[in-house]
């Protein structure tokens, strides 16, 4: 029940510290591997800056294995959340076993096709012949244990939704305390070079999918992961990987950013540039991860509470989120403007490296401090399940402006145009989502913000239907409570509609068939759902017990300032949801 679950009871702010601390740390945490990889590398002798270019050209690769973990991973967390705080189990448990057949399907398909393809891949995002070695015995080994990355990453969002927000930290704490120690043992004790940096992330990544698999198959989950929910359903599969597109579409434009920025360097930098970049997205790694933790941190309580229809707290919890993430990047742009060269030289001390690392740190983080409300408002969007919008703000920054800036700026200003190109895009994403993101909420503000881009109010069926000047429903069966379902429903929809209504028949089952038969032609409908201020289900025991009173239908109606009601309407695949009519 909605009241026995503290995310749509307790305190906004308390909760926000709950759950977006621990994401927050083990965001961080898990930012390390990457860049703990890059540190050892580059002091490395043998390895060097050459080491640094392999792994920067490998890095948009992992941010692709990364991404199919947020695409089932979140978007299944996401469903999984919206459906709690609906009440619906079951729903939940099919959203949590459908993801985890989903991340292990494609964590296995990544891995047979990467060691296929690995060589021309590698080329094609950018590596020289220089740094392709150091590129392949890395990469190699990352898509043997792809399978380890995508499932622990996509269940670790799973654990913040289930109410575990410590059991997620911990498990990005040991995952990259386990990489932290076996890198230089396997780099300078061993001497495996980069093969022993790829080989300490993989381990450290099965022992993270490991630790997760065993609290969901184990006495603690609050919703255990079962077989029966495992099997693949169309529905949930297209729900998940509708929720999760932006995040998705968010890492694989990052990658693919990553790539044509790196030929770029190539080509206006060479071999250095592509290294100081490097070190400049190890950095941005470092600091955007915990904008990532504090979404990861605030999505279940802004999903739980939107399908609560708590629309109070879930404002309270966005507004809080978007401070607190606005603060974090502030003091990371600080430091970037202070300390540009010791940040570099922490990777390496090369001395045309350090230069060239030191600018690209400055110009590249211009307009940081604004990222922290483009993310968490974008963001915003895909926890209510518009995932239309948030693909849209999502991807406004990278493919949108940045990906053109940095084809475009460097022909006018060369490299010094190619460092600056992120500053651009940064700023003007962050006005396109600033005037997308007031509206929503003034949308929210007025209980009219729905729960997908494709469902519209009833106001809109008007505009996708034939005039309608005669209406007729047909039920399956009939039932005693008719009158009272037509009187219901029989205003509202003339109100709204501003045309003749004739007799409309409603059942009030969670999923009854009728027909809806205008002048032009007739078109089946589903309803799912009606909701009346009681369970629907006890809605035919209170009818009863007011009928044996005596009391006629019409006076239950009284009290009621507004009705509710949900259809599925199959004409032109909409979905209409909480369409209200005053009563």
């Amino acid at each position: 029940m909605e009241t026995a679950n503290p995310l749509g009871t307790e305190k906004v702010s308390k909760l926000l510290v709950k759950f977006s601390v621990p994401a927050v740390i083990g965001m961080v945490v898990n930012a390390l591997y990457n860049i703990i990889d890059r540190i050892y590398i580059g002091n490395a002798p043998e390895l060097g800056a050459n080491g640094i270019g392999g792994i920067t050209i490998g890095f948009p690769i992992m941010i692709i294995l990364l991404s199919f973990g947020i695409l089932f991973g979140t978007g299944g967390a996401t469903l999984f959340s919206i459906n709690l705080g609906k009440g619906k189990t079951e729903d939940a448990k099919d959203a949590l076993g459908n993801a985890f057949s989903l991340l292990l399907i494609i964590g296995i398909l990544i891995m047979v096709l990467g060691q296929i393809f690995l060589s021309p891949l590698l080329r094609l995002f950018g590596a020289s012949e220089t740094i392709l070695p150091y590129a392949t015995e890395y990469m190699r080994t990352i898509f043997f244990g792809s399978i380890f990355q995508v499932v622990s990453m996509g269940m670790n969002n799973f654990l913040r939704a289930d109410g575990q927000p410590k059991l997620a930290m911990i498990t990005m704490f040991m995952g990259a305390g386990v990489n932290i120690v076996l890198d230089p043992i396997f780099i300078y004790g061993f001497k495996m070079g980069m093969m022993g940096a790829a080989l300490a992330t993989i381990l450290s990544q099965c022992l993270s999918m490991i630790w997760i698999l065993s609290y969901f198959l184990g006495k603690r989950a609050n919703n255990k992961l079962q077989l029966k929910y495992m099997k693949l359903k169309p529905r949930v599969m297209l729900r998940i990987t509708t929720l999760g597109l932006p995040g998705f579409l968010m890492q694989l434009s990052n990658s693919l950013l990553t790539a044509i920025l790196n030929r770029s360097l190539m080509t206006y930098g060479g071999d250095i540039a592509v290294s100081g970049m490097g070190i400049v997205n190890s950095v941005q790694t470092m600091l955007l991860m915990p904008l990532m933790g504090i979404n990861q941190g605030v999505q279940p309580i802004i999903s739980f509470n939107y399908g609560a229809q708590k629309y109070d707290r879930v404002k309270t919890a966005e507004r809080l989120a978007i401070i607190a993430a606005t603060a974090i990047v502030l003091v990371g742009w600080l430091l970037t403007r202070l300390f540009p060269v010791q940040i570099v030289s922490l990777f390496n001390r090369e001395p045309e490296l350090v230069r060239f690392g030191s600018k690209a740190l400055v110009s590249w983080f211009w307009f940081l401090p604004v990222i922290g409300f483009q993310v968490l408002a974008a963001n915003f969007f895909q926890a209510i399940g518009r995932s239309t919008s948030a693909m849209v703000l999502t991807l406004s920054r990278q493919v949108v402006l940045l990906i053109p800036a940095i084809f475009i700026f460097p022909r006018l200003w060369g490299m010094s145009g190619l460092l600056y190109a992120a500053p651009f895009a940064d700023a003007l994403s962050a006005l396109i989502t600033g005037i997308w993101f007031w509206f929503g909420m003034k949308h929210l503000s007025n209980g009219k913000l729905n729960t997908g881009d494709a469902i519209p109010t009833i106001k809109k069926i008007k505009r996708r239907m034939f005039m309608i000047s005669h209406v007729t429903v047909r039920t399956a069966r009939l039932h005693e409570t008719v009158e009272f379902y037509q009187w219901f429903l029989d205003r509202p929809i003339a109100m709204e509609l501003q045309t003749p209504v004739g007799k409309i028949v409603f059942l009030g089952t969670n999923d009854a068939k009728f027909e809806l038969i205008g002048d032009e032609k007739a078109e089946k409908i589903s309803a799912r759902g009606l909701t009346l201020g009681v369970p629907v289900d006890d809605l035919d025991k209170k009818l009863a017990m007011l009928e044996s009173k005596g009391i006629p239908h019409s006076d239950i109606m009284s009290p009621m300032p507004q009705v509710r009601f949900a259809f599925f309407n199959d004409l032109n695949g909409c979905e209409i949801q909480l369409c209200e009519g005053t009563v």
